[in-house]
């Protein structure tokens, strides 16, 4: 795991980019600096699947556990085209949105719950468009992984 996370940390330092601050753990797992393409870096589970896409990534797992890989974490860009605001997006997904600082950024959070899933985000204003950050889990199974959705976000960089 340290040889990992000094690999990441060196490809960081060679992009150009630095790697993101955050606890070594959350959630009970051990978590590693990634790097997209789409232009962002956080912490995130070193074990997790990772879908890496244009617009972003989607993160899955955990690996164990009663329902293996079923929460998603995602980081999403939208162009300013896809909504006039934050509250926009947070509206579309259902949930009521409310303004909050973290890790020194204004976001905008939202959580929506249904009998099968929660989902729950925050959202970025840029000066290109919006950053969605999701964590979408079975109902009953959220709360376990919301420490790792939290590490992300508290970690998240974007350039």
């Amino acid at each position: 795991m340290r040889r990992l996370a000094a690999l990441w940390a060196l490809a960081l330092a060679c992009a150009g980019g630095r790697a993101p601050q955050g606890p070594a753990t959350a959630g009970g797992e051990a978590l590693a600096s990634y790097q997209s393409r789409a232009g962002f870096t956080c912490r995130v589970p070193a074990h997790w699947r990772v879908q890496e896409r244009a617009d972003g990534a989607s993160f899955f797992g955990p690996a164990s556990g009663p329902r293996p890989f079923s929460t998603s974490i995602a980081v999403y860009r939208y162009p300013k085209s896809a909504f006039s605001s934050a509250k926009a997006y947070a509206a579309l997904r259902g949930g009521a949105a409310k303004e909050v600082d973290i890790a020194g950024r204004r976001l905008v959070e939202y959580e929506s719950t249904s009998l099968q899933a929660r989902e729950h985000g925050y959202v970025l204003t840029t000066r290109d468009g919006i950053i969605a950050m999701v964590h979408a889990a079975p109902s009953g199974s959220a709360e376990f992984t919301e420490p790792i959705f939290k590490a992300l976000v508290e970690s998240f960089q974007f350039r």
